[in-house]
This record gives structure tokens, C-alpha cells and sequence, in this order.
């Protein structure tokens, strides 16, 4: 179970963007491209601060190089990038910014 745990949170916050652009259909282009830019800088992210002390056990991993990335990274990036975009005007119900 313990190999599961980033998948675990992955899919609770694949659930919550879900349920983000079911409400509002309307960010759906935003939320996907804010996703998309967050989700390939993720890797660089971890590899530039956890290098030294924290080995993450992934499900679904593979290498480039010394660095090991993890598929439920990217995707967890992903999310939590296209959440964050979408999160004030889907709680504050406001019209999205120009």
C-alpha cells in the first residue's frame, strides 16, 4: 500500500479538479494549459530540491538520466497547478480574468 500513497493523492486531487470543471465549464481551457506548464516543470522542481535527502517510492517511475521521475508527479502537478489556476473563481464564483 505504501507504493500507492502519491497515487492515492494524485487521483483525491483528480477528483477535486474534476469537480472544479464540472461546475465551471468555462475554465476548462485555463485550467488546462496552467495544468500542463505545471506539470512539466514538476520534475525540475523535485529533482532541484529533494535530491539530496528524499528517495520517493513511485508506482509508475522512470529515469532520464540520474533523475528519477514519477508519472503520479507529473500528474499531481498537473493538477495541482490547473486547481490553483481555477480555485478563486470557482469558490468566489467570479467571472474569470481577461
Amino acid at each position: 500500500m505504501a507504493d500507492f500513497r502519491y497515487l492515492i493523492w494524485m487521483l483525491f486531487f483528480a477528483a477535486v479538479w474534476l469537480a472544479f470543471i464540472s461546475l465551471r465549464r468555462d475554465l476548462f481551457k485555463q485550467s488546462l494549459s496552467i495544468g500542463v506548464m505545471v506539470a512539466i516543470l514538476t520534475p525540475f522542481v523535485g529533482w532541484w530540491h529533494v535530491q539530496d535527502y528524499w528517495n520517493p517510492v513511485f508506482a509508475f517511475s522512470f529515469s532520464v538520466g540520474k533523475v528519477v521521475v514519477g508519472l503520479e508527479e507529473i500528474l499531481l502537478g498537473f493538477f495541482l497547478g490547473a486547481i490553483s489556476s481555477i480555485a478563486y473563481e470557482v469558490l468566489a464564483r467570479q467571472a474569470p480574468a481577461p
